[in-house]
């Protein structure tokens, strides 16, 4: 019971997590002078490595399992390339 407990707390946390990142990421796309501050950037990067590291240990506990830490990543780094991509066009353009 006590697990199960520590387990949704966890998966709770993660989901909170996963929401910061795609508000700050959702954020750089809306305005347009966030897209090109690097510190912007590097905040996301780092938020970006803080969720991996909680997933990898939630994986490596069993609260989670490896397919859905690989999809909430690859989702989220799929978001924040379409920035960068955008980034990169506007400024062959």
């Amino acid at each position: 019971m006590q697990n199960d407990i520590l387990v949704m707390k966890v998966k709770n946390k993660i989901t909170k997590d996963i929401k910061k990142i795609e508000d700050l990421i959702e954020a750089q796309l809306a305005v347009q002078k966030y897209r090109e501050c690097p510190l912007y950037q590097d905040v996301i990067d780092t938020q970006l490595f803080g969720i991996s590291k909680e997933l990898e240990l939630a994986v490596e506990v069993g609260f989670v399992d490896k397919e859905y830490s690989k999809e909430v990543l690859e989702n989220l780094e799929n978001k924040l390339n379409s920035i960068y991509l955008d980034l990169e066009k506007r400024k062959l353009n």
